[in-house]
């Protein structure tokens, strides 16, 4: 049989999956320069996945598609270099639940997370979560064990594939 057991200075593995976090996450909207829509996202994941269907409920919609998040953004903002360029691409945790989230560096060389999936671990998390970057392995918290990827080379590292199988959110209305 399998135990948990706490280390020193670490946490369990529940408490990270289920535990509350010390202080709410700060949501900053006017910290990135760029505009994001999450209703189109929305639009163009129910484009991209046609067999799951998309309910209205943001919440259960975003469940499960942090990457297709991330490719979201990477295809939407491919064009603009001056924008695609200051973005990355993170896997890690939120929490104790495996994540991938984006971020951008801001004209201030301010790094922000931005997530449009958050919701799915809380539930009143905005549709679109811009949040100072932090690595904490806390409850509630974002922790990666790696340097990011420039989100520019995860998509030019399949782009023989990604622009033929999944359409530009650039022709979603």
């Amino acid at each position: 049989m399998f135990e948990l057991n706490e280390h020193p200075g670490e946490q369990l593995f529940s408490d990270l999956l289920f535990g509350s976090p010390e202080s709410p996450l700060v949501y900053n909207p006017n910290a990135i320069d760029i505009y994001i829509d999450p209703q189109h996202f929305m639009r163009w994941l129910a484009s991209v996945q046609p067999d799951e269907p998309i309910t209205g409920n943001y919440q259960i919609d975003c469940s499960n598609m942090c990457e297709f998040a991330c490719l979201y953004l990477g295809l939407k903002l491919y064009d603009k270099p001056r924008i695609i360029d200051r973005m990355r691409m993170y896997y890690g945790r939120f929490g104790g639940w495996e994540h991938y989230w984006a971020s951008y560096i801001n004209h201030s060389d301010e790094e922000y997370f931005v997530d449009l999936t958050l919701r799915q671990f809380i539930d009143d998390a905005p549709e679109l979560a811009i949040v100072k970057a932090h690595n904490e392995r806390k409850p509630g918290r974002y922790s990666y064990l790696s340097p990011p990827d420039k989100l520019k080379d995860y998509i030019d590292s399949y782009e023989d594939t990604l622009f033929k199988i999944y359409s530009s959110p650039m022709h979603i209305k």
